[in-house]
């Protein structure tokens, strides 16, 4: 024992004396690399949203286009010479519903009429140009447009901030008769496009006229406004001044550049930043993160090498033996189980009411594999035959976005268990615990491949039943980030073999109105209901009906016979597109007629509620810069979740509900 000891010690002196060393040596070009990539995922960043801002811009430009060349506009125009009542009303009435029905994005329009020598607003907003403005549209020529930028229009005694695109309005002989102004609101439209790649606690980009003016929302209106910098109810925009260090060697756009040192940004913080500038409308667009923030990946790595470097030379001895002991105590904690069939064991994972997950590899083939093995304890006939039901319709599910089923057996000593893909992540309901509500474009993106996984199982005829976050892990796998594995078919039960069962199965919060009334008898829109209840919470961190206060029978009551709360009173000012709030509500609805009745219907919808989406480029450069969150996985990876299984019988709840 003795001599094993001293090995042991020899070997460890040897291995940390190494690892002193090669630190050491690494030390600076690590860091340089450290600070490479953090340039150049700022950089990437930058990039998405100018590019997200152009192509917007350009779309804007058509629409305009194509409104002022209708014929019943022009037709309209040329009678405005004199401003009756009856041409005003039909510009009025025909402009409103074009704005209205078909381009929601402008506001409000005006139109430019020719006078003489000079142009004056005959009809539409009571928008006031300034002369240089005037002088702009005044030059229009055909096929051109003309972006005004935000700027400051005086309304009595209130100052509005304006933005207009703009563009002629020719007759048949293309000449230009009047010139067509369609208005913005740049804190909606124009501000929204910066805000999708918004991470952490500071990064933002923003927008610069070329007198350093912001004219875009910024992330930081409460803070600017309880500093005294802004009134209340103030907004930034044309109100903040930018004073960047580099603001004269801003280059154009596609290429970008990223400031050599931290400067202070309007917030009065210590910032890194990358900016380019857009020459065609004349403005610049840059992307900040605090200094701190940025540089946590290296001062994280600083403190861990000081931390080990400390540790290694005053505490070697007193961490050997620690380890030594820690050791000792696991090997005697996986005495009772260290193999079983033909994988190894190495640690307990999780554990249910019915089962417990272990860590293991398989013997010969050496693949990481997950374990679920039924607890002795509760091994009956009827347990038994849940668990056979779990394996051998789950193994016909092989959707990359779907747990996969490796194998199944009994070992000599009647232990009955699965063998299971491995997934190195942490589950929805830790990922937000974490995090807190998510953005709703990172939701839309990890709601798709739940759908993908679920589109398979319903289409083989197979409910879920108990889909929730913790069911959902989210992971980096094949080098892709944000990748889900929906996990936990435990519950899951053939829809075409309907039966008369009435034992409640699930987990409260999530369950259909209709699996509390006849659980007998469900189909794929129960799981639709599920879906819903998970978006409202992976939005919100709420739960739409109820919450862990009440009692397994009171939220049940409350499934059949209460509203869901209103979802955009609880999204704490965040805005999400009107195509996402009515697919969820829709989701939520007690009838399952009235529900998607597909999740392949949901992912086209969800699809289609996308305005910047979210990609695997924006969650690998998340990642990145949240480091802290990968030391998370493992330790909520045995998150659990309370669900409802054989110990609540429908005739329980009465006539009550």
């Amino acid at each position: 024992m003795t001599k094993k000891f001293i090995k042991y010690y020899l070997l460890a002196a040897v291995f940390l004396a190494s690892i002193v060393a090669l630190t050491f040596y690494f030390k600076s070009s690590l860091e340089e690399k450290i600070l490479t990539t953090i340039e150049k995922d700022l950089q990437k960043t930058l990039k998405v949203n100018a590019e997200a801002v152009i192509q917007w811009l350009n779309d804007q430009e058509n629409s305009a286009r194509l409104i002022a060349s209708r014929p019943e506009l022009k037709a309209i125009v040329k009678q405005i010479d004199q401003e009756t009542a009856s041409t005003v009303k039909s510009l009025d009435d025909y402009m409103q519903g074009v704005l209205q029905d078909e381009y929601s994005s402008f506001n409000e329009y005006f139109i430019l009429k020719s006078h003489s020598d000079h142009y004056e607003i005959n009809l539409g907003s009571s928008v006031v140009l300034t002369e240089s403005i005037r002088n702009n549209l005044k030059q229009l020529e055909k096929g051109k447009t003309f972006i005004q930028l935000p700027f400051i229009h005086k309304e009595e005694e209130h100052r509005k901030v304006e933005m207009f695109i703009a563009t002629p309005v020719l007759n048949t002989s293309g000449q230009k008769i009047a010139v067509l102004g369609l208005l913005l609101d740049p804190k909606l439209s124009f501000s929204r496009i910066m805000t999708a790649s918004r991470f952490g606690t500071s990064a933002e980009t923003f927008a610069i006229n070329t007198k350093q003016q912001m004219i875009s929302e910024s992330r930081f209106l409460d803070t600017l406004t309880a500093e005294g910098k802004l009134g209340a109810e103030e907004s930034n925009i044309l109100n903040i001044n930018i004073n960047l260090p580099f603001r004269k060697s801003i280059i154009p756009y596609p290429s970008s550049q990223v400031s050599n040192k931290p400067y202070i940004s309007y917030t009065g913080s210590s910032v890194i930043g990358a900016s380019t500038f857009v020459p065609k409308y004349d403005f610049a667009i840059i992307s900040e993160i605090s200094e701190e923030e940025a540089y946590e990946p290296l001062q994280f790595f600083r403190k861990v090498y000081l931390i080990i470097l400390i540790i290694i030379l005053t505490l070697s001895l007193s961490l050997l033996l620690l380890v030594l002991f820690s050791l000792s105590l696991r090997k005697k904690a996986l005495q009772k189980l260290k193999k079983i069939g033909n994988y190894q064991i190495f640690q307990k994972i999780g554990e249910g009411a019915l089962g417990v997950v272990y860590e293991g590899k398989h013997q010969h083939l050496q693949r990481k594999t997950a374990l679920k093995v039924l607890k002795p304890e509760v091994c009956t006939e009827e347990s038994i035959k849940s668990f056979k039901n779990e394996v051998q319709l789950s193994s016909r599910l092989n959707h990359p976005n779907t747990i996969s089923i490796y194998d199944y057996g009994r070992t000599d000593n009647n232990l009955f268990y699965y063998a299971m893909e491995f997934v190195n992540g942490m589950d929805l309901s830790a990922f937000q615990k974490i995090t807190g509500p998510i953005h709703f474009e990172r939701c839309i993106y990890l709601l798709k491949q739940v759908c993908s996984s679920l589109k398979e199982a319903h289409e083989m005829g197979l409910v879920h039943r108990d889909i929730k976050p913790h069911n959902i892990m989210i992971c980096n796998q094949g080098g892709i980030s944000d990748f889900i594995k929906v996990l936990d078919f435990g519950l899951v039960m053939d829809f075409h073999k309907q039966n008369n069962n009435d034992t409640l199965s699930g987990t409260p919060l999530y369950m259909a109105p209709e699996t509390v009334l006849n659980s007998g008898q469900v189909d794929s829109r129960a799981d639709i209901y599920s879906f819903g209840v998970m978006a409202f919470y992976m939005l919100t961190g709420k739960y739409p009906i109820g919450d862990k206060s009440f009692t397994p029978v009171e939220i049940l009551k409350k499934q059949i016979n209460d509203k869901p709360h209103n979802l955009s009173e609880l999204m704490s000012g965040q805005l999400i597109p009107i195509e996402l709030y009515n697919l969820i509500n829709q989701c939520l609805e007690k009838d399952p007629d009235l529900r998607p009745q597909s999740v392949n219907e949901i992912s086209k919808r969800l699809t289609d509620s996308q305005r910047v989406p979210w990609t695997e480029e924006l969650a690998t450069f998340w990642w990145r810069n949240n480091p802290y969150m990968l030391t998370q996985e493992l330790k909520h990876r045995t998150t659990d979740s309370p669900t409802l299984t054989n110990q609540i019988n429908s005739t329980q709840l009465s006539l009550t509900i």
